[in-house]
């Protein structure tokens, strides 16, 4: 997998050079990539964290051990940024001997602060997202048909752990006193904080795995593999679909740029912009 920054909203792209050590594109298995402004930035793959102050021209390998100083970091999962414009790594530790991390750093900062550590799950963490104060691990049990959240709240320092039965989650965002998730199998669940029950709030439009879930202004849209769906008009419904009409693309990811735009990207090099009027 290759690097790419644009500086002008997605019309042109730079290719960004590869960390030293990795010799070649296809040892790269990006997980999640942030820039603060157009020299600090971060990102995560193959259980690695990476971090430039020169707009992605050199990269350092960062965290390589744990806050003891002794034990070796194996997997990190997420790099972002919270409201205060902090750089938040969350490691997920594929051996049951050491705890799994959240660290903190300001955007030109070499300090990082550990702000929580709990010990191994014993559970594999697939996936891992921040949003609206949450930092959320999205698991998969050892039975491989139900999954777990395991949530940070920064507000409260809390720590808590949620199930999903029957379906595994593969996306979750926290907007609006809620928390929508995306699963396998064209689900997207909605949780209120006051109960312990997931509704179903979508219209099953596919059997497609959702890959991921943004909230935009006041509305959700999702996306799938050859799909994208959404309640923007108050009413969940399909924006795209590939239903006769030869559609084909794969969508992998959505990202808000503002109350009314996302980008979205798939495979194959695919990146577009849409606008909800």
């Amino acid at each position: 997998m290759k690097i790419f920054k644009t500086a002008d909203g997605g019309t042109s792209w730079l290719e960004l050079p590869l960390p030293n050590g990795v010799v070649s594109q296809y040892e790269m298995d990006v997980q999640s990539i942030v820039f603060f402004d157009e020299n600090n930035g971060a990102f995560t793959a193959n259980n690695e964290a990476y971090r430039t102050y020169d707009g992605g021209q050199t990269w350092t390998t960062i965290l390589t051990t744990d806050y003891t100083g002794n034990n070796p970091i194996y997997d990190f999962c997420f790099v972002g940024k919270n409201e205060a414009g902090e750089m938040i790594l969350a490691e997920s530790n594929e051996n049951a001997w050491y705890d799994n991390h959240i660290v903190t750093s300001l955007p030109s900062s070499a300090d990082y602060t550990i702000v929580h550590h709990f010990p191994h799950s014993g559970i594999h963490p697939d996936y891992c997202n921040y949003s609206n104060g949450r930092l959320h691990y999205l698991t998969r049990n050892f039975n491989f048909w139900d999954g777990e959240i395991q949530i940070y709240d920064f507000n409260t320092n809390d720590m808590e752990t949620w199930d999903i039965i029957g379906n595994i989650p593969l996306d979750v965002h926290h907007a609006g006193g809620k928390t929508a998730i995306v699963t396998e199998y064209g689900k997207i669940y909605f949780h209120n904080w006051h109960s312990n029950d997931w509704n179903v709030s979508s219209y099953n439009f596919h059997d497609h795995d959702y890959t991921a879930i943004e909230y935009v202004n006041d509305f959700y849209i999702a996306v799938a593999q050859s799909s994208i769906s959404t309640n923007y008009t108050g009413v969940w419904e399909e924006a795209l679909d590939d239903s006769g009409n030869g559609h084909s693309e794969y969508f992998m990811q959505v990202q808000k740029i503002d109350d009314k735009s996302v980008y979205i990207s798939g495979k194959q090099g695919l990146f577009i912009q849409a606008t909800f009027k």
